[in-house]
Formats: C-alpha cells, sequence, structure tokens
C-alpha cells in the first residue's frame, strides 16, 4: 500500500502585492491596473499610502480577459 505524500510549501507566497510587482507579475502597465482599481473592476487595499492587490483578484483578472477561440 503506498503512503501519502506529505506537500511542504517550500516559501510562503506573500498574498498581498505591491501595485508595481503587481504589473510586474501580470504584465499589465501599472497605469492600466490603477486605471482599473480607480473605476472599481479591481479590488485593491490600502495600508498606509501603500497600494496592495491580492494575488487572487489579479488571477480572477486575468482568467476574465482570457478570451475563448
Amino acid at each position: 500500500m503506498a503512503t501519502k505524500a506529505k506537500l511542504i510549501p517550500i516559501v510562503e507566497v506573500p498574498e498581498l502585492v505591491r501595485a508595481v510587482e503587481a504589473a510586474r507579475l501580470t504584465g499589465i502597465p501599472y497605469c492600466s491596473l490603477r486605471d482599473l482599481s480607480f473605476r472599481g473592476h479591481l479590488p485593491r487595499v490600502r495600508l498606509g499610502r501603500a497600494w496592495f492587490f491580492k494575488r487572487s483578484d489579479l488571477r480572477l483578472l486575468i482568467e476574465a480577459s482570457t478570451e475563448q477561440s
């Protein structure tokens, strides 16, 4: 009988990423991400003076924007 392997995370990935990092990760220009968030299409988190986005929200935005052929 095979034993189940345990999944061990190698690196913890933070759920929140700064706006500049979100732009780098998604390939979406920073200004476009900012505009999407100001128009209410992409939720943002403000901590102090910095803007953050949730990785899960960025994934949803990309999935919603993906065209099916």
